[in-house]
């Protein structure tokens, strides 16, 4: 453990600086690559995936969706002007192309609740509660209902989520410090066994 640890001393002393160097220099080209459309919308569809954080995620960039929406359409704008600006507020590219794919349908003559189900991004009770909203001519109620509960969600997924990496850091952080005392103090013990 002890010869681990100096092993470990001497490479960050030696090459600490190309390491950060590199890490940069990786974060720089990954900055460079968001920037193009494609690699973009692939990176945040591969987000969409994971499990735990792409549900998260789908249902934050939903409730934002809802919630413009919703304001936009109690307001009277035109449902498809309305959703052409409401698509601007998603930051996720992936969930943003079912936006406009949904803006494009029902620019065609879909129904809202159809169109969202066809993208496949949407959550099933949005477009439950969209329905719901556009067969009782509610739709701008039923949008807020649909944005309020998705943030509520999104709360509770997150305090679940902090809930669980908070023990899982001071975990982390014990066997660590853990590991550093035992790789000081074993070569102490060790002497004190041989001189005896």
């Amino acid at each position: 453990m002890t010869q681990n640890l100096i092993a470990f001393s001497q490479f960050l002393s030696q090459y600490g600086i190309w390491l950060l160097l590199v890490t940069v220099l990786a974060m720089g080209g990954f900055w460079a690559l968001m920037k193009q459309t494609d690699f973009r919308l692939k990176w945040h569809g591969r987000l969409m995936k994971i499990p735990g954080l792409g549900p998260l995620i789908r249902t934050s960039q939903a409730a934002k969706f809802t919630r413009t929406l919703g304001i936009l359409s109690q307001s009277a704008v035109p449902i498809v002007q309305a959703l052409s600006l409401s698509s601007k507020v998603v930051s996720n590219a992936r969930f943003k192309s079912a936006c406009e794919q949904t803006a494009h349908a029902v620019r065609e003559g879909a129904g809202l609740a159809r169109a969202m189900d066809n993208a496949k991004e949407f959550p099933a009770l949005t477009v439950k509660l969209v329905h719901a909203g556009e067969q009782s001519g509610n739709l701008s109620e039923m949008l807020q209902r649909a944005a309020q509960i998705q943030e509520k969600n999104v709360e509770n997924k997150l305090a679940s989520l902090i809930g669980a990496i908070q023990p899982l850091a001071i975990l982390i952080v014990g066997v660590i410090v853990l590991y550093i005392v035992l790789a000081m103090l074993l070569p102490i013990f060790q002497m004190n066994s041989v001189i005896q």
